[in-house]
């Protein structure tokens, strides 16, 4: 219970005291016994309302955590983050070497075209790509439904969020260095990943563009 919500039961007290001198002494037992029924059940309100936000707090890390140490989502977020990095997209693979590819801006790009815009298909690469961004959506879809459904509010994600909600939804069309974050934009849109959409504009405060 916080400084504030004392200062106010004080005042209630207060209050109730004075208003209660002009009562008979049987009166005052009744009325005294009723407000200390209602002050304890406020307390005990209070009291439960800090704990369930605690716990609240604590099942959104729990769940952020298992979000970040996905290996899918771990390699789309560096990605999204890096114009050219090394991503473990063959975990499965015994060799080290065949586990990790060089993934460009452009390549990335590329591989998150639209089906009828690649009549010769996508490479074994490129399918790989797809993938790990299509779990990496349906992630982010699982948390916009908890959102939706109020089991957690948005500022209670945001600071995990926010960062790469931004990249996404502020990345402008036309720079060379962001054409895959641009892409990732269309295929959400294309693909119709609506809770993501609508939950990387609710984190940057901004409109997903129209591209």
């Amino acid at each position: 219970m916080n400084i504030i919500n004392i200062k106010k039961i004080l005042d209630i007290a207060e209050c109730f005291y004075n208003w209660c001198i002009g009562l008979n002494p049987e009166e005052k037992f009744k009325v005294i016994a009723l407000f200390g029924a209602v002050l304890a059940f406020v307390v005990s309100l209070l009291q439960y309302r800090k704990a369930q936000r605690w716990k609240r707090a604590e099942w959104v890390a729990q769940e952020m955590q298992a979000f970040f140490n996905d290996p899918a989502v771990n390699s789309a977020l560096k990605m999204l983050d890096w114009g050219s990095r090394p991503i473990e997209l063959y975990p499965q693979r015994k060799r080290e070497a065949d586990r990790f590819v060089v993934v460009r801006d452009d390549d990335l790009a590329k591989a998150l075209a639209w089906h009828e815009d690649r009549e010769e298909g996508f490479t074994e690469v490129e399918i790989a790509l797809r993938d790990v961004f299509d779990h990496f959506l349906e992630r982010v879809e699982r948390i916009n439904s908890f959102v939706d459904t109020r089991l957690v509010a948005l500022r209670d994600i945001r600071p995990y969020l926010a960062y790469w909600a931004e990249d996404v939804v502020l990345a402008r069309a036309g720079d060379p260095k962001v054409d895959r974050l641009v892409q990732l934009r269309r295929y959400i849109r294309h693909y119709r990943y609506s809770g993501v959409e609508k939950l990387l504009t609710k984190l940057c405060r901004r409109a997903f563009p129209a591209e």
